[in-house]
């Protein structure tokens, strides 16, 4: 049997298929076995299937029809009935380097779950890097609290030992409505403490955009997009490059709030507090077992960025952290204000309402922080408050889209809270 088993759920992306599968038979370990779960596919998808299963071997499908959700229940059957010694997951519109599964069981030689970061490409053609350490006790806290709060997950980026999957209790099985699949097959190796953990922020696949952004595209459409970066994927320094320029992603911004990390008193011990050290751009990214810390390359823009993340949480009217935050929303990362505020609202709504107000009153960036306070306010179900604001935004920002957008959203909350 082939050492890794690699696993691909698909419904109805099609012509994507052809860039994904791809990018598989380019690694350089080529023992290995991919096995397509149509769950539900169309007569195109099959066709593509059966053509390129026809020229290779390794590669084979099965036909289900339509599961609960993504049809995670079709995936158990097969890691259990396989002999392989590893387990990788392929999203069927997403590229692999040529490095991948190298990569994923290298970390596997002394762990049983292992996680990478993520490259991916936002609908805006902005690349985000998310990434966590996996092993920290905060992470196994979290994943022990929650079938639903992981620092990060995903398809591409975690794999396993099959051995270690047929100690789970409960494997691949469809998620809870507003649970992700992957963040619910994850928590399942993260809380057990008998489950050796490795954990990188180095990348080797890039995360393309999903279909709930390319709506309006054809199949065709989307492969023409993805196509580009198969054939540039494994150029040296690609990769590299991308994660060097990217904007940090929420992982980060999440970790650093769950871990209490806004009463470290430097940059540097913030990170450490989430099993992270930051080092020159110029280094690669190091895996850690468990909880050691891992070692992430971090350009000075992206220093910046954390930066900003971990002040907000402390954010106070004193002078010294409002003249760094304010530092750091001049050099150009405003428009980071509102992602990082909105996943800090998600754990904490009041600290995140408090520094978005203070941030008002320090004149740093009011519209934005006027915008959020608003519409915590009316989430919050505090309409009086939420009133008030929408007065003065009006008054301070005549014809803004956003207060006639917030304004609809109040009256439809009054008249729901006038029916209650």
């Amino acid at each position: 049997m082939p050492r890794t088993l690699i696993i691909c759920p698909t419904h109805d992306h099609a012509d994507t298929l052809f860039a994904s599968i791809a990018s598989v038979q380019a690694q350089r370990d080529t023992d290995w076995e991919l096995v397509v779960i149509c769950d539900g596919s169309p007569e195109r998808t099959i066709q593509i299937l059966e053509g390129i299963a026809a020229t290779d071997p390794r590669i084979r499908y099965e036909i289900h029809p339509k599961g609960e959700r993504l049809g995670e229940a079709y995936r158990d059957p097969l890691i259990r009935r396989s002999d392989a010694e590893f387990v990788c997951h392929l999203g069927d519109d997403d590229i692999w380097s040529d490095r991948h599964i190298d990569c994923m069981t290298r970390m596997l030689e002394n762990a049983d779950y292992a996680m990478q970061g993520t490259l991916e490409l936002g609908a805006g053609g902005t690349w985000v890097w998310n990434f966590a350490n996996s092993g920290t006790a905060l992470s196994r806290a979290l994943a022990g609290r929650s079938e639903s709060v992981l620092l990060t997950a995903g398809l591409n980026c975690f794999a396993v030992r099959r051995s270690a999957y047929e100690r789970l209790e409960r494997g691949w099985t469809p998620a809870p409505r507003g649970i992700g699949s992957d963040v619910f097959m994850c928590v399942e190796y993260v809380r057990r403490e008998d489950m050796r953990i490795a954990s990188t922020a180095d990348v080797s696949f890039a995360k393309l955009p999903s279909r709930i952004h390319r709506n309006a595209f054809t199949p065709e459409q989307r492969l023409v997009e993805l196509t580009p970066v198969l054939a540039q994927i494994n150029t040296q320094g690609y990769l590299q490059t991308r994660m060097r320029d990217a904007v940090i992603g929420i992982p980060l911004i999440r970790a650093l709030h769950l871990s209490g990390a806004a009463s470290c008193k430097t940059l540097k011990s913030a990170l450490s507090a989430v099993g992270m050290r930051a080092v020159s751009p110029r280094k690669s990214p190091s895996t850690a077992i468990g909880a050691e810390l891992i070692r992430v390359p971090l350009s000075r823009p992206q220093l910046t960025q954390c930066e900003l993340a971990w002040l907000l949480l402390r954010f106070n009217e004193t002078e010294t952290v409002s003249n760094r935050v304010r530092s750091a929303v001049k050099n150009g990362l405003s428009w980071l204000l509102t992602p990082y505020l909105e996943t800090w609202w998600v754990y904490d709504a009041k600290g995140a309402l408090n520094a978005a107000k203070m941030l008002q009153r320090a004149g740093i960036e009011p519209e934005v922080a006027s915008a959020f306070v608003v519409q915590a306010l009316i989430l919050g179900e505090r309409l009086p408050e939420a009133r008030v604001e929408l007065d003065a935004a009006g008054r301070s920002w005549p014809g803004a889209g956003w207060v006639a957008q917030m304004s609809a959203q109040y009256d439809q909350a009054a008249r729901c809270a006038d029916k209650a």
